[in-house]
């Protein structure tokens, strides 16, 4: 005899994670499935934080170029190095922007990039493919 019959018979119950079972007389049993399956989705988009980060550089450069051309000739390494962060940063805001919207297509993942329309989103989604990191 089985662990099932012997519980069946004396009236027990059984259970396990996916299915409850219990006598309710006799042999007879009711059965209860229940599944459950949830999809959780968070993007975090790396280009905002570029995009401030440019903007705070630039801030910051203007704030300090200020201050500095009322005393001429100058040579400021902090201006200098203000200025090339704003720069990059601008160029890896684009280059993520771009990144971002073709993985949402490719993902189909439509938030920010359904008005784009079908036809465009799957010709992103192609070229996201066409990529290393696709």
């Amino acid at each position: 005899m089985s662990n099932q019959d012997e519980a069946e018979s004396n009236g027990t119950a059984s259970a396990s994670p996916a299915a409850s079972e219990a006598t309710v007389t006799g042999k007879a049993r009711a059965v209860i499935t229940a599944t459950a399956s949830v999809r959780a989705l968070s993007r975090s988009y790396l280009s905002t934080h570029h995009l401030y980060a440019a903007r705070y550089a630039a801030e910051d450069a203007q704030a300090r170029e200020t201050l500095l051309t009322s005393k001429a000739p100058y040579f400021d390494v902090r201006h200098r190095g203000l200025v090339i962060a704003a720069i990059t940063e601008s160029a890896f805001f684009l280059e993520a922007a771009i990144n971002e919207v073709l993985k949402d297509a490719a993902d189909g993942h439509t938030t920010y990039v359904a008005t784009l329309g079908k036809d465009t989103l799957r010709a992103f989604a192609a070229a996201w493919r066409h990529t290393s990191d696709g």
